[in-house]
């Protein structure tokens, strides 16, 4: 069953509650049923009728989502995600990008005037492909480097003019252990140039449910703790490394890093994100706009 709560989610480590794959085994034939059939009936909605309210074909995403996670037996528990809200404004919306349930937990929290930057393979999959185009979202050819540095760019200009908010996972690929990847540059740059700020957004116990290697879930809870924006309006080319630093350790107090990717110096405290200050050095416009199109895949095969 689904269920919600606001009350703050603790930091220790997540206890997903893991159970049995049985009902999976039995619901998954199902689940993808659904999720192409509904994927198609966004699609057609928003073809047919494109003055569709956004609040309405925000419902039908969340439900396309939250349906699935019922279907499973996973319950979605929920902290902060006010902060998700569209009368918040514009944001860039982080979250870590660990299993094939991102897509369903990212969608069941979808809010309305959301855009996804997400790669252009999805276009193989019946229906959600074109549902994904139809709602404008924003698909990267990350094998292109000009394309890639367009679609930056669009992703950038949809925050200025639209007052969009745009969904990335800075790790740019899905981990293959429970822990935190480095973060990419590029999603940081895209902040650096809109001045949008930055809402992280944990995923939490989807490793336990489904790990990378496996296609049937278990039953289980699901925590989404949204934390509270990061003021990006101080941040400039000469401080954006102690920025990310900054906000990789925010996700660093819920998530343990992956091996390997532990900061060499103590990061900057999390209350200094938003602070001023100065890194080492910065990459070029061009490759970090490269360099953010690449990562900005929602939901990554590899």
């Amino acid at each position: 069953m689904s269920g919600e709560t606001t009350r703050p989610l603790e930091r220790e480590a997540w206890d997903a509650r893991a159970g049995s794959r049985l009902r999976g085994f039995v619901m998954v034939p199902f689940v993808a049923l659904w999720a192409f059939v509904w994927a198609g009936m966004i699609a057609l909605r928003a073809v047919l009728f494109p003055k569709t309210s956004r609040a309405s074909l925000a419902f039908m995403v969340r439900t396309w989502g939250r349906v699935q996670l019922r279907l499973l037996g996973i319950e979605l528990v929920e902290s902060g995600t006010e902060w998700l809200d569209e009368d918040k404004g514009s944001r860039i919306v982080l979250f870590n990008h660990q299993s094939l349930l991102d897509l369903a937990v990212l969608s069941a929290e979808w809010r309305p005037g959301t855009r996804v930057i997400y790669k252009q393979e999805f276009h193989k999959i019946p229906g959600v492909g074109h549902a994904l185009r139809s709602l404008g979202m924003i698909p990267v050819d990350r094998s292109n480097r000009e394309r890639a540095i367009r679609t930056l760019r669009e992703a950038a200009e949809r925050v200025r003019q639209e007052g969009t908010s745009i969904l990335v996972a800075p790790e740019g690929t899905r981990s293959k252990t429970s822990g935190l990847l480095a973060f990419k540059r590029g999603p940081f740059h895209v902040a650096l140039e809109t001045k949008a700020p930055l809402v992280p957004m944990l995923m939490l116990g989807l490793r336990d449910i489904l790990p990378h290697d496996k296609i049937v879930p278990r039953t289980g809870r699901i925590g989404v703790i949204a934390l509270p924006p990061i003021d990006t309006s101080d941040w400039t080319p000469m401080n954006i490394e102690q920025r990310m630093a900054a906000v990789r350790e925010l996700f660093l107090q819920y998530i343990p890093p992956s091996p390997g990717t532990e900061p060499s110096a103590p990061a900057s405290t999390p209350a200094s994100a938003s602070a001023s200050g100065s890194a080492s050095g910065s990459t070029s416009g061009s490759e970090s706009e490269a360099e953010a199109a690449r990562s900005a895949s929602a939901s990554d095969g590899d």
